[in-house]
C-alpha cells in the first residue's frame, strides 16, 4: 500500500468493509455459496533464468516522492514477473551531493555488482540518471535503462549520445492547480511562489514562470527569504493570494526540514491556502491542485520495463511525455478555509474526508431497502394466490367426491403404469443430459467435431466446419469428399493416403496435416480420433475433432526465425552461426573450413555522424555485398554490431581464401550509396582455418577476433591470417592491462622532472613533468609502454588526474621556496581533454595545491584536432582563460599545418627531436630555423627538445632558439634531486 494515496487506500477499506457486509446479507438468504481465498508467496534467489533489475534512486528512503516512485516499479514489475529479483539503491544526493561521495557509491557498487549480472536498470530522477548513464557499462552490466522523475529539459543533455535508454518524462502542471485554485477563488491576484536556491528548486521555479507565462497574476517569489521570513510575510496575505510550493529543502540560509515538515509550518503559518504540483507533500498542509504522483510516474516507468524486459527493442518503444497528473485535495485544508465541494474540478480526488457509513456503503443501503421491498411485494403476491388456491382447493373436494369411486377401480392398474413410467422418464432425462452435454461441448468448442459412420460412409458435424475451413456439412459429407481436401504430404507419421487407414494405423491417435480452405488457402489441421468396434473387431464408427493449428504452426515459423535469423540484415545469427560450425565439424570432421571475421572500419564514426537509422541502413547493405560477393560453399553470418562472419567450406589451400579475400576487397572499392551521400567503406578481417587453429566453435572465434583485433592496431583496412604470436601478444597485453588496472587502484606511479632552460641565461625556467610506473617486480617502466593501453582503456583519466594534481603541487613547491619563476610543463593526453570534467580537474588541482595559473603549462599534441577539434579549441580556450599556458609538443612529427598552428591557443611551440637527430642534414638546419622564424613572428617562444650534443646546443643558440631540454642539459629526475639542481642551477649548457 506503500506510495498509494490515502484517500484511495479509505476507500479500499470502505470497499472491503462493504464486500464483508454483503457477504453476510447474501449468506444470510442462501445466495452465497463456494467462495475461497487464496495468497501467494515466493523467495527469491540467485537461480538461472531469473530477471534481474536495479532500481537506482537518486535522493534517501524516506524521501516520499521517491519511495512512491520505487515501490510502485516494484508492485507492477512482481505483477508481470514471477522469476524477478530486484535490487534497490539509495544515492541520497539530496543530503550528500559531493563528488567524493559519488565516488564511494561508484566503488560501492562495483564491488556489490561485479558478479550480479544486471538486466534492466530503473533510474529514478536527475542524479541517478546521470549517475547511471556514465557508469551503466562499467558497474550494471551496460543494461538497458528506464528513467523516470526527470524532465525533458534536464534529461536531453544527459541522454545525448547515449542509447538503449526511455523512460517517463517528468510533467509537472502549474497551470492546471492554478485553473482550480481560480475557480476556488475568483478573487485571486497574487501567487507567491515558494522554493529554495538549489538546482532543483530554481527548475521548479522555472517550470512554474513557464506553466503561468500566460495568466494575469502577479507572480512573487520568496526564495531570498529565511524560513520565519516567510512565515511572517505569508502570516499577513489576503483572500486575493494563494501559494504554490516548489522543490523546497532549506531556506536562504541553509536551514534544512524534509519537504513535509517545511509544507506543514508553512500551512500552519498562512493565511491562505498552500497549493502543490505533486503529491508527496499532501496531507501535510498541502490544500491539493493538479498533482503529479510519484506512484503513478514508477507505474508508467515500470511498463516501459517490463516491455523491454519481454524483448521489445528501446528504438520501438516512445518514451512517455504525457500529463500524469490528478485533481487531489486534502479534506482538513478544505474545511479549514471553508471551501465547498462544489468549487473543486470535477472528477477531484479528496484524501483525509470523515467516514459517512451512508456514503460509504450507499449503494448497499438502496440495495438492501430495494430488496426488502421486492421481497415484501412478493410475499402479499403470494399470500393472494394462497387465498385464491384455497377457494379453488374447496370446489374441488366436492369433485373428488364423485370421482373417488372410479379412482379406487383404476387405482391398481395407475400404479402398474405410473411405475413403468417412472423408469421411462428417468431414462429419457439421461438421454436429454447427454445430448444436452454434447451440443453444449460442440458449440463451446472453436474445432470442428466429427463422426464417420462406417455403415453408410457418412461424416456428420456438429459446428466449426464453416467458420474454420469455408464449407457447409454437405459439400464434405463422406470419407473420400475430405480426403480431397488433405494436402498430400509427409508428416511425421507417414503420408496421408486414406483417412480411414489413417485413423486406424496411426501409433498415436493425434495427427498434423494440411487442408485446403474453400478460397484455396492452406489451413493446418490437427486431428484427434477414438474409433468403436463392434462385437466383431471391425470399426463401426469414428468420432473425432479436427483443430485449427495454422496460428501455432505460424508463431513457430516465426520463433525459428527470430531465433536463428538477424532481424535487421535478415542474415543467419550467431546462434545461427555456432550450430552451422558445430554441424560442420561433427558431420565432416576431416573437412577444412576458413572463418573470416570481418570488422567494418570506422562505423562508429559514421553511426554517431549520420545516425543509427544511417547506420542500419549501411549494415544491411554490407549484408547483401557480402552475400553477394558469396561463392558455392560460402555463408555469410551477421556477428553482432558491424560485425559479420563469413564461412568457406571445403578450404583446399591457402589460396581460395586469399581469392576470396581480393573478390570482397574489389566489391568494397565502389563507394556505397545511402541518404546522406556516398561512402567509400573498408573491411578488417582475421582468419583462421578448422581444424589447425582449433576444434571448436569458441577457440577458433577466439583467434579468429584475435587477428582482427591485430589488424586494427596495424592499420586496418586489411586480412590477416591468425598466428600464435598474436595469441601471446594478447595474453601480454591482457597481463599488462591487468597490472595497470592494480598500479591505478595503488597509485604506484612516480614523476621525474626533466629542466628546460633559458638559451640565453642558462638557468632552469620549467620543469617537464614525466611520468614512470614503479613495477614491484619490473622495476621504473617508461610511459611509452603504459600510456597507449592507458588512452585505449581509459584508465589515462585517473592517471592524468593525480599526474595534474603532483605537478601542480610540486610548482607550489617551487613557489614556497623562492623559485616563482619556474613553472612545470604537464603532458595532456587527447582522451583527457576531451573528458566531460577535464577543465572542473584542472581548476581543483589549481585550487587545492594554490599554485599560480601561470606557473602551469599544459603539453598537447596535434592529432587532439584529428578527432572533435570543436570541443578539444574549445576546452583549450576554457583553460587559457584561467591563466594556463599551452604548449604545442612534437611540432613537425605528425600533422603539422599552418591551419592548426593558427587554430590553436598556444604560448609555446616545441620542436621535434626528430629535427635535431638530422640536423647534419642542411635541410633539417634550414626547417629548424624556418619553425622558430615562424614561431616568433607569431609571438610564441620555442623550445627544441632533445637536445644531446654541445655542436646541437650551440647552433640552437645561434638559431634564436629561446629554450632548450634534453640529455646534454639534464636527464629527468626525482623530485628532491631536481628542486636540489634547480636551487644551484648546476646545469650544462654551453657556456659550461
Amino acid at each position: 500500500m506503500k506510495g498509494i494515496p490515502w484517500n484511495i487506500r479509505r476507500k479500499g477499506v470502505q470497499i472491503a468493509v462493504a464486500a464483508v457486509i454483503l457477504i453476510c446479507l447474501m449468506h444470510a438468504f442462501g445466495g452465497l455459496h463456494g467462495i475461497s481465498y487464496a495468497s501467494e508467496s515466493g523467495e527469491d534467489g540467485y537461480e538461472n533464468g531469473f530477471k534481474r533489475i536495479l532500481i537506482l534512486n537518486s535522493y534517501d528512503e524516506g524521501y516520499r516522492w521517491t519511495s512512491e516512485q520505487s515501490d510502485a516499479i516494484i508492485e507492477r514489475v512482481r505483477e508481470e514477473f514471477d522469476d524477478i529479483l530486484i535490487f534497490v539503491e539509495y544515492m541520497d544526493t539530496k543530503y550528500h551531493p559531493k563528488a567524493d561521495n559519488l565516488r564511494q557509491l561508484y566503488e560501492l557498487y562495483r564491488l556489490k555488482y561485479a558478479n550480479t549480472p544486471i538486466d534492466l536498470v530503473f533510474a529514478t530522477d536527475n542524479a541517478a540518471l546521470e549517475f547511471a548513464v556514465e557508469y551503466r557499462k562499467d558497474l550494471f552490466s551496460d543494461a538497458p535503462m528506464v528513467f523516470s522523475g526527470v524532465t525533458k529539459d534536464t534529461a536531453s543533455p544527459i541522454l545525448a549520445n547515449t542509447d538503449n535508454v526511455v523512460g517517463v518524462y517528468e510533467v509537472l502542471d502549474p497551470a492546471g492547480t492554478l485553473r482550480a485554485a481560480a475557480a476556488i477563488n475568483p478573487g485571486l491576484r497574487t501567487v507567491y511562489v515558494i522554493f529554495d536556491n538549489s538546482k532543483s528548486g530554481i527548475d521548479s521555479k522555472n517550470l512554474i514562470v513557464e506553466g503561468l507565462r500566460d495568466s494575469e497574476y502577479e507572480i512573487v517569489f520568496l526564495n531570498m527569504l529565511s524560513i520565519k521570513e516567510i512565515f511572517k510575510r505569508v502570516s499577513k496575505l489576503d483572500d486575493s493570494s494563494i501559494i504554490l510550493m516548489g522543490a523546497y529543502s532549506s531556506d536562504v540560509y541553509g536551514y534544512k526540514l524534509p519537504a513535509d515538515k517545511f509544507s506543514e509550518q508553512i500551512s500552519n503559518a498562512s493565511a491562505v491556502p498552500v497549493y502543490d504540483l505533486q503529491t508527496y507533500r499532501l496531507g501535510n498542509g498541502i490544500l491539493g491542485g493538479h498533482l503529479l504522483s510519484g506512484f503513478e510516474t514508477g507505474r508508467n516507468a515500470a511498463e516501459l520495463g517490463i516491455r523491454l524486459l519481454n524483448g521489445d527493442p528501446v528504438e520501438k518503444i516512445d518514451n512517455v511525455e504525457k500529463n500524469l497528473a490528478a485533481y487531489i485535495f486534502d479534506h482538513k485544508q478544505l474545511e479549514r478555509f471553508q471551501i465547498p465541494l462544489e468549487k473543486l474540478p470535477k472528477g477531484s480526488m479528496i484524501i483525509n474526508k470523515p467516514f459517512s457509513f451512508y456514503e460509504a456503503y450507499r449503494a448497499l443501503v438502496i440495495g438492501t431497502v430495494i430488496s426488502f421491498t421486492v421481497l415484501l411485494i412478493f410475499i402479499l403476491v403470494l399470500l393472494w394466490h394462497a387465498n385464491k388456491r384455497k377457494k379453488a382447493e374447496m370446489a374441488l373436494i366436492a369433485a373428488n367426491q364423485e370421482l373417488k369411486a372410479l379412482y379406487e377401480q383404476m387405482y391398481a392398474i395407475d400404479l402398474q403404469l405410473k411405475h413403468q413410467l417412472e423408469e421411462l422418464s428417468i431414462a429419457h432425462k439421461k438421454l436429454l443430459a447427454s445430448e444436452e452435454k454434447y451440443r453444449m461441448v460442440a458449440e463451446a468448442t472453436n474445432d470442428i467435431i466429427w463422426d464417420w459412420d462406417a455403415e453408410d460412409n457418412k461424416i456428420h458435424y456438429s459446428g466449426g466446419l464453416h467458420q474454420i475451413l469455408g464449407y457447409d456439412e454437405s459439400e464434405v459429407s463422406t470419407k473420400e469428399d475430405w480426403m480431397s481436401l488433405v494436402i498430400q504430404d509427409y508428416t511425421d507419421q507417414g503420408e496421408i493416403e486414406d483417412i480411414e487407414h489413417v485413423l486406424k494405423n496411426l501409433r498415436s491417435p493425434v495427427s498434423e496435416y494440411r487442408v485446403r480452405h474453400k478460397t484455396g488457402k492452406e489451413v493446418w489441421i490437427s486431428t484427434r480420433t477414438k474409433t468403436l468396434y463392434d462385437e466383431f473387431g471391425k470399426p463401426e464408427k469414428i468420432v473425432g475433432s479436427h483443430t485449427d493449428i495454422t496460428q501455432l504452426k505460424e508463431y513457430q515459423n516465426r520463433i525459428w526465425e527470430m531465433a536463428y535469423y538477424d532481424a535487421l540484415t535478415k542474415l543467419p545469427n550467431r546462434a545461427n552461426l555456432k550450430e552451422y560450425i558445430a554441424g560442420k565439424i561433427a558431420s565432416c570432421p576431416n573437412l577444412s573450413i576458413a572463418i573470416i571475421f570481418i570488422d567494418i572500419d570506422n562505423f562508429k564514426a559514421i553511426n554517431d555522424s549520420f545516425g543509427h537509422t544511417e547506420g542500419d541502413k549501411l549494415l544491411v547493405r554490407v549484408g547483401d555485398m557480402l552475400s553477394e560477393s558469396m561463392d558455392e560453399g560460402c555463408v555469410v553470418f551477421r556477428q553482432s554490431g558491424d560485425e559479420f562472419v563469413v564461412i568457406l567450406d571445403s578450404v583446399n589451400q591457402k589460396s581460395d581464401i586469399t581469392n576470396y579475400i581480393l573478390k570482397i576487397k574489389n566489391r568494397f572499392d565502389e563507394p556505397v550509396s545511402l541518404t546522406e551521400g556516398q561512402f567509400h567503406i573498408t573491411l578488417s578481417g582475421g582468419i583462421v582455418v578448422y581444424p589447425g587453429d582449433g576444434a571448436d566453435f569458441e577457440t577458433l572465434m577466439k583467434k579468429a577476433d584475435i587477428a582482427l583485433y591485430h589488424v586494427k592496431n596495424t592499420g586496418k583496412n586489411n586480412f590477416i591470417f591468425f598466428d600464435s604470436n598474436m595469441e601471446k601478444e594478447a595474453k601480454e597485453k591482457t597481463l599488462l592491462d591487468y597490472s595497470l588496472r592494480a598500479a591505478v587502484k595503488k597509485m604506484d606511479f612516480v614523476l621525474y622532472y626533466q629542466p628546460i632552460v633559458d638559451m640565453y641565461s642558462g638557468k632552469i625556467t620549467k620543469f617537464e613533468a614525466l611520468i614512470r610506473w614503479r613495477h614491484s617486480e619490473l622495476g621504473m617502466i617508461a610511459p611509452s609502454v603504459f600510456i597507449k593501453l592507458a588512452e585505449e582503456n581509459g584508465l589515462i583519466i585517473p592517471i592524468g588526474e593525480w599526474v595534474i594534481q603532483e605537478s601542480c603541487s610540486f610548482a607550489a613547491r617551487l613557489e614556497s621556496i623562492g623559485l616563482s619563476d619556474v613553472s612545470v610543463s604537464i603532458n595532456i593526453s587527447p582522451v583527457q581533454l576531451r573528458h566531460k570534467d577535464f577543465v572542473h580537474t584542472v581548476k581543483e588541482a589549481i585550487s587545492g595545491s594554490g599554485v599560480l595559473p601561470e606557473r602551469v603549462e599544459m603539453e598537447i599534441t596535434e592529432s587532439l584536432l584529428i578527432d572533435s577539434p570543436e570541443l578539444s579549441l574549445k576546452k583549450l580556450e576554457e583553460i587559457k582563460a584561467l591563466g594556463i599556458r599551452i604548449s604545442l609538443d612534437d611540432f613537425g612529427q605528425g600533422y603539422s599545418s599552418l591551419t592548426y598552428l593558427r587554430m590553436l591557443p598556444i604560448h609555446t611551440l616545441k620542436i621535434d627531436k626528430a629535427f635535431l637527430d638530422n640536423m647534419s642534414a642542411k635541410r633539417n638546419e634550414q626547417i629548424i630555423c624556418t619553425i622558430i622564424k615562424l614561431a616568433h613572428g607569431m609571438g610564441v617562444e620555442v623550445v627544441a627538445e632533445g637536445v644531446e650534443t654541445k655542436e646541437q646546443f650551440r647552433f640552437l643558440n645561434e638559431s634564436n632558439c629561446d629554450l632548450a631540454q634534453g640529455y646534454f642539459i639534464s636527464k629527468p629526475l626525482p623530485e628532491e634531486e631536481a628542486l636540489n639542481l634547480v636551487r644551484h642551477n648546476t646545469v650544462r649548457s654551453e657556456k659550461s
